[in-house]
């Protein structure tokens, strides 16, 4: 069975994070998925995309977690573009710059 394409409201997780968030697309890219807009490597911009996940395990006290995003997630699909760049799939990830690696629990789809 295939990798699965990531919607609006697809559940994120970050190893550093203590708690998961949910990944916002606000402009659809052309392409709706059960109503939710479907996301591309493109939609990594922290608040915009991608909210905070509690607090951050880097260090003691953990300090709240402020995500640092600089690059588009990897590993998207090659077959398939939305907007000009390739669609998020659920075994993308994208790294933190605080050394955090921001995965998809669940892609968003029913």
């Amino acid at each position: 069975m295939g990798k699965k394409a990531v919607s609006a409201g697809a559940v994120l997780s970050c190893r550093l994070g203590t708690k998961t968030s949910k990944l916002r697309v606000p402009e659809t890219h052309g392409v709706t998925t059960q109503g939710r807009n479907q996301a591309n490597i493109c939609d990594y911009e922290p608040y915009e995309n991608i909210p905070d996940f509690g607090s951050c395990k880097r260090s003691t006290p953990p300090p709240a977690c402020t995500p640092a995003i600089v690059m588009k997630w990897l590993k998207g699909q090659q077959d398939c573009v939305l907007d000009n760049d390739l669609a998020l799939l659920e075994d993308c990830i994208v790294p933190c710059c605080f050394g955090g690696v921001i995965s998809i629990v669940e892609s968003g789809q029913k």
